[in-house]
């Protein structure tokens, strides 16, 4: 039964003040966003909210949390297809992997996306594509 009542989505949902690096955010059940420090190059998620999706339950309020970036942060949100993304051994591309992929240093957004990207293409090599692969990097300057 496909009916309006069936449908649910995440939604992460953040508000960057530019001239100080702070955020303001919400997450109704969607991947954690990843943040890589660039003063000691950790990279860590931002910590939960512990929401669910939006349409899950009726009626519901969600929290919000909130973090600052310091010059030379980045933040990298992504959608589960890129982590479940499988290759021909019926193995996940991960959450570790990516994250991996993320402690090495990216001149820019686009060049991390890049990086994620070939990295995901050679992993999945030629094996179906099952949900969306959506990846959005922001380096605060």
């Amino acid at each position: 039964n496909d009916s309006v009542e069936d449908m649910f989505v995440t939604v992460f949902y953040g508000i960057l003040d530019l001239s100080t690096g702070h955020i303001k955010y919400s997450n109704a059940g969607h991947n954690p966003p990843i943040v890589i420090r660039r003063a000691d190059s950790s990279v860590t998620t931002l910590e939960p909210t512990g929401d669910i999706a939006l349409g899950a339950v009726p009626g519901i309020t969600y929290s919000e949390k909130e973090t600052v970036l310091a010059p030379g942060d980045s933040l990298l949100l992504y959608t589960d297809g890129v982590t479940e993304a499988m290759n021909s051994a019926g193995e996940l591309f991960g959450t570790t992997r990516l994250q991996n992929l993320c402690s090495s240093p990216a001149d820019s957004p686009q060049a991390l996306i890049d990086n994620i990207s070939a990295s995901l293409a050679a992993f999945t090599a030629g094996s179906p594509q099952s949900d969306d692969i959506t990846l959005l990097a922001v380096s605060y300057r």
